[in-house]
């Protein structure tokens, strides 16, 4: 059963099953360079580890695996989490790369900020993209995110800091662009 839906995606609860395709696709080093916690190499244990964890996830939270409607396969993971430090919640997401450049991104995007603003009634949400991943900044700025800084991140992936711009959004200015 899907947490929701959109036109051509259903987002739905990750299961154990799962796991296989979680570590073939992050396991591809030019998905995992995009993400900052993602070790590489990306073992089955990594995955399962990764599954286990979110099934004691922060309430606050919500994680979702991105399925076509029409094939029912899964071609990612779109997020937001409750952050301590920050107060507000991090979107993320990333797609397995044979289905980059399809819109599936910015579609599930679309669909996690709308639930976390009309559904959990979310304040803001933040985001970062390394900055040699203008992709997914697209999808963020094209969603009303505004820039907020520009540091450094590290990425496990790559071992190394990785520049990275940081953005934010509110729900009342998304609700202005509505």
């Amino acid at each position: 059963m899907p947490y929701f839906e959109t036109e051509r995606l259903y987002l739905r609860p990750l299961h154990d099953g799962d796991a296989v395709f979680i570590t073939r696709e992050i396991g591809n080093f030019n998905v995992s360079k995009n993400l900052a916690r993602v070790p590489h190499p990306y073992t089955i244990d990594d995955a399962v580890d990764f599954l286990d964890w979110i099934k004691s996830y922060d309430d606050r939270s919500l994680m979702c695996g991105v399925e076509i409607k029409k094939t029912g396969q899964l071609v990612g993971i779109a997020s937001y989490e409750a952050t301590r430090d920050l107060g507000c919640s991090e979107l993320g997401y990333w797609f397995a790369q044979q289905f980059w450049g399809r819109g599936f991104g910015h579609e599930a995007a679309k669909a996690i900020v709308y639930y976390a603003f009309v559904t959990a009634k979310l304040d803001q949400l933040v985001a970062g993209f390394h900055n040699d991943n203008p992709a997914s900044g697209r999808i963020l700025l094209d969603l009303g995110f505004a820039e907020v800084g520009q540091n450094h991140k590290f990425s496990k992936a790559r071992g190394k800091k990785v520049p990275t711009t940081f953005l934010s959004l509110t729900r009342k200015s998304w609700l202005r662009i509505q």
